[in-house]
């Protein structure tokens, strides 16, 4: 009991000691007399801070250290207007000639003119062929085909077999000319099984040659035909050709009289023909 208040006396006494130790060293002296009241201030007329007048300009500062420039071209800008126009310069030289142009649409069909009189004498072609052989020699005793056809537009000589067929009655002329070589030639143009004219050529070169003039009725069939193999010396080569033409003649006998009427001439025809033969030969 002695121990418990001993130790309670202590605490105490240094709680008192704490106590005095901080009300010395806070220690506050007595409150001071009233100051006179300031002067009344300036209200402004609105809240807003009001902006002073501009300082006097600085010292111009040190250059500032030269940057680094990661430039790139720009976008090209939009084409500018157009300039006034100039004033006109001198004339030029002569160009080259420019490359011709196409030709141009077809243009209108003209006017079809005035019918002129008939001549005293116009034939008519209504058949006609020519054609050379393209092989020496050809078979014997049969009709000899001459198969390069130069014309033959109305398709009546066949190319094959050597054969013409007359497709109207009239009147029509045939000629061969068949070169002759290595061996001699006996040759006959045959109307329907029958020769009409026969030609013989000796072994030395040569040409065998005939024009014949036959009334044929439509139908009737020509060609061409050597003898046998002795005499079949019908030849051909790239300097040599063996032809066979034939063709048949519309003949137009009128001519105007002196009134105006259409009158026969007779004489005509054999005219014609007798000119045909003068350009054969």
């Amino acid at each position: 009991m002695l121990c418990l208040r001993s130790s309670f006396q202590a605490v105490c006494r240094r709680y008192l000691i704490l106590f005095i130790n901080f009300s010395i060293f806070r220690l506050e002296g007595p409150p001071g007399e009233q100051g006179p009241q300031g002067e009344n201030g300036l209200c402004p007329q609105s809240c807003d801070s009001v902006q002073g007048p501009p300082g006097p300009q600085g010292d111009l500062g040190q250059p500032g250290r030269e940057g680094v420039c990661n430039c790139i071209d720009g976008v090209n800008g939009i084409d500018g207007r157009p300039g006034e126009k100039g004033a006109k310069g001198d004339k030029g030289d002569t160009g080259a000639q420019g490359i011709q142009g196409p030709i141009g649409p077809k243009g209108n069909e003209g006017i079809i003119g005035m019918t002129g009189p008939p001549g005293p004498c116009s034939p008519v072609i209504q058949s006609a062929f020519f054609a050379k052989l393209n092989y020496s020699f050809p078979i014997e005793d049969f009709p000899i085909p001459f198969q390069i056809v130069i014309t033959n537009e109305q398709g009546h000589f066949n190319p094959f077999n050597g054969i013409y067929t007359a497709p109207i009655n009239g009147t029509y002329t045939f000629t061969f000319d068949l070169a002759v070589a290595q061996r001699p030639l006996k040759v006959g143009l045959f109307l329907n099984l029958y020769p009409v004219v026969k030609v013989t050529v000796g072994i030395n070169q040569a040409t065998a040659s005939q024009t014949v003039i036959l009334h044929l009725a439509a139908g009737d069939q020509v060609w061409l035909q050597v003898k046998n193999a002795v005499t079949n010396g019908i030849f051909t080569d790239s300097e040599s050709s063996s032809t066979f033409s034939g063709l048949q003649w519309e003949l137009n006998l009128s001519v105007y009289a002196a009134g105006g009427e259409r009158q026969c001439v007779g004489g005509c025809v054999w005219a014609c023909y007798s000119f045909m033969f003068i350009l054969k030969y």
